[in-house]
Order: C-alpha cells, then structure tokens, then sequence
C-alpha cells in the first residue's frame, strides 16, 4: 500500500510526502515526539480509486489505526510507548 500524506511540522510548514504502510505508522508513532501533524492521508494504493483516510487514534495495546470514511480499517500497526 503507498499513501500520500500532507504533514506539517512545529513551525506550520507543510509538505506532501509518500509513505509505505510501515512508514505512516512509525511517523504516527513518533509524532508525539517530532512535532509532526498529518493534515490529509490519503491512500493512493489504487489510481483508479483515491480515497482519504483518518487516523483513528491509539487502541489498546499501542494499537494505530486508520480508517476510511465509512469506518472501515485501512491499516494497523503497533507503536511504542514512549
């Protein structure tokens, strides 16, 4: 899966990034620490079908997730508790 991702950094300067599945994860999980923001997601896995995600927000268990809009998930992965 390849997502595009629109971030922004601690001073407000935004920039368009292409990330794989465990990028987006280990960016989500240092975010607390990088001062990074994700502005959009958006999965560009297939060209023919763009969709926006969102970041559903840390489960259980260090879980990340992300869905689309009608709540499905997209993608998960583990992070670490810093």
């Amino acid at each position: 899966m390849k997502f595009l991702a629109y971030i922004s950094n601690y001073e407000g300067k935004e920039r368009i990034v292409l990330l794989s599945e465990n990028e987006l994860i280990r960016m989500e999980d240092e975010s607390d620490f990088t001062d990074i923001s994700f502005n959009k997601i958006l999965d560009v896995t297939d060209s023919n079908n763009i969709k926006e995600i969102h970041y559903r927000g840390w489960q259980p268990g260090c879980l990340i997730e992300f869905v689309d809009n009608d709540n499905n998930v997209v993608l998960r992965g583990y992070g670490t508790d810093h």
